[in-house]
């Protein structure tokens, strides 16, 4: 999908829900006003032919578009042969299309309709009441994800997607899951956990799912630990069954679908990402890291691409509050885009879909964001081959699974280590640990590995580590003092460890957003081995090596103007380019370079 330099993937999306899911939220959505009165004619102009001409304009050539929110299909249907044109109108163009597949929502207010038992398909909580999606939207229930009619239900609206022959893939909504306490699922619990654990104080016979109060910080409870296993493994399956549907049919149709591939416990708590993501095509990063800089604060989807990369998906980052208002400056925007494009993953322009007041295009916002879709376009054939090679990140950082999921200590400790590595201009990526061990593919090129405050890790896990014939850094004092059940050792397993102290980053905000006041801390005196580079700290600092080892380039990203800085580098010729801007040398004093002031985005490259 993404080998050809001349079709660089670039993602938009405008009006993607149903003139119906619009009008019965009434409120904004994706940068769409569902309470407008002139709803219906930007609707309408959104799937016409010239619609469909601007997108291609401003540079889109993948896009997904509505098809099943979960209003029913008897409801819905009428709306496809306007679906249907669209798609057909964009293909024509050589724009991919995904049909928009709703995950996580029960319209039971018309969906009682066509599902006259759809009470039983609802997730229920433990007063069996339905659980409504999220916020005041008591409209839209939640599927219970152990019941098989639902499953069947979705694979009916997967095939009709692939006979309709105008997609080229599907992309799901909102895969989310919470626990379930209807009886369907506490047998389902109850059987797991006969046939996984031999808990010597509980009769398994007897065990309900435990309350959802309890579900978040330092999750030492036995029973708990194995129903979030539990409900981690059912999403994975079932997602399991939908790629299996599909690839049966077509191994060429694309599955995509939205995670945030963000460090917050709460989105472990009912997904294991390591095994989800393997289900997924694209995975649809999405969060609310918008990127800038504000409060001490950095925005950025580097760790989300560095993450995607390590769990060896393509990665669409996608931040939420970009649907609603447009970048406030020219760096923000242009930072997003070449992130994304840096770090392998694909680069989204969503605000130039947007209806002015009144409904139409706004087309000078569509002629701005085309000239800079144009330039990345440019960057991205001009340094194709700089961009296609690997990633020079000696520094691994290890991702323990089962601390993600049961220790929130353990979360933000991770946090706070990758936001010293970024801001220190440090090389660094993930290495997956999980009850199995340290995934070893993941330590090529490494020759450090940090312990990022992980409280839980396995004996093998432990094992791997102490093998570990490079460097190994511990930082703060209690990486590994519990196993994967969160049962304490009798002493830390890595007493004689180099340690590196844990920086007293503020994690100011969970949700969906990864939001690190920084303060300056010590962490490049560690390493002085590595190129010493000089920027301001909102920089994020990425390293391109050629197969043989040899630094090739160097991909530098910022949200606020960069005034320049300096660089250690090998001798060579060596080139910088801003973003937008011309080719120029660099100059250097001894092994060490210049860098020019740059606007968003610069690339360093060395001839060979």
């Amino acid at each position: 999908m993404r080998n050809d330099p001349e079709k660089l993937m670039i993602w938009g999306f405008g009006s993607h829900e149903p003139l119906d899911m619009y009008r019965r939220g009434g409120v904004l959505s994706g940068g769409i006003p569902g309470g407008a009165r002139w709803l219906k004619e930007w609707h309408n102009f959104f799937d016409s032919e010239e619609s469909v001409a601007l997108l291609e304009h401003l540079g889109v050539n993948i896009i997904h578009c509505r098809f099943y929110k979960g209003m029913g299909w008897e409801h819905e249907k009428e709306d496809f042969p306007a679906v249907r044109a669209f798609a057909e109108r964009c293909r024509r163009r050589g724009i991919k299309v995904l049909a928009y597949v709703q995950y996580s929502s029960l319209y039971w207010e018309i969906l009682g309709r066509e599902i006259p038992d759809l009470r039983d398909w609802a997730l229920v909580d433990e007063h069996g009441e339905p659980r409504i999606y999220g916020g005041a939207q008591y409209w839209r229930h939640l599927p219970c994800p152990s019941n098989p009619r639902f499953f069947e239900y979705t694979c009916g609206i997967l095939q009709k997607a692939l006979d309709a022959g105008c997609f080229d893939g599907v992309m799901f909504d909102n895969i989310v899951t919470y626990p379930c306490y209807c009886e369907r699922c506490q047998r389902a619990f109850r059987k797991f956990v006969k046939e996984r654990y031999d808990f010597p104080f509980l009769d398994p016979d007897f065990i309900r799912i435990p309350p959802v109060r309890f579900r978040t910080g330092e999750i030492q409870d036995p029973l708990m630990q194995a129903e979030l296993a539990f409900r981690q493994e059912m999403l994975t399956g079932i997602f399991a069954g939908f790629r299996k549907f599909i690839k049966e049919r077509d191994p060429e149709f694309i599955l995509s679908g939205n995670l945030s591939l963000v460090p917050q416990q709460h989105y472990y708590l009912g997904r294991d990402e390591i095994g989800f993501v393997k289900q997924l095509d694209v995975a649809v990063s999405q969060s609310g890291n918008e990127v800038r800089a504000e409060n001490g604060c950095v925005l950025t989807q580097v760790p989300e691409l560095k993450l995607a990369r390590t769990l060896g998906v393509l990665s669409l980052p996608l931040n939420d509050r970009a649907g609603a208002s447009p970048d406030r400056k020219p760096e923000f925007l242009i930072a997003r885009l070449c992130e994304a494009l840096f770090g392998g993953g694909i680069p989204s322009e969503r605000v130039a879909s947007r209806p002015r007041r009144g409904g139409g295009p706004d087309l000078a916002l569509i002629e701005d964001r085309k000239g800079y879709l144009d330039k990345l376009k440019k960057l991205h054939r001009d340094y194709e081959k700089l961009l296609a090679l690997p990633h020079w990140e000696p520094i691994g950082v290890l991702y323990g699974k089962e601390a993600m999921v049961k220790s929130q200590t353990s979360v933000e400790n991770l946090l706070r280590v990758q936001e010293s590595l970024m801001r220190n201009h440090l090389p660094w990526k993930f290495v997956l640990a999980d009850a199995q061990g340290v995934r070893q593919a993941d330590l090529a090129g490494c020759t450090t590995l940090i312990i990022p405050g992980t409280k839980l890790l396995s004996d093998r896990a432990v094992a791997d580590l102490k093998a570990f014939p490079g460097r190994l850094l511990a930082a703060g004092e209690e990486c590994g003092d519990c196993d994967e059940n969160y049962m304490q050792r009798a002493a830390n397993p890595f007493p004689e460890t180099e340690r590196i102290p844990l920086a007293g980053h503020e994690i100011l905000a969970a949700g969906n957003t990864t939001m690190i006041r920084w303060a300056a801390d010590n962490w490049r005196e560690f390493f002085p081995e590595l190129p010493k580079v000089r920027l301001n700290p909102e920089s994020t600092v990425d390293f391109k090596c050629t197969p043989g080892g040899e630094l090739a380039g160097v991909l530098i990203t910022s949200p606020v103007k960069c005034f320049g800085g300096t660089i250690e580098l090998p001798e060579g010729e060596w080139t910088a380019e801003g973003f937008g801007g011309e080719k120029q040398p660099l100059v250097f004093e001894g092994n060490r370079a210049a860098i020019p002031a740059f606007g968003g985005a610069c690339v360093l490259e060395r001839r060979f």
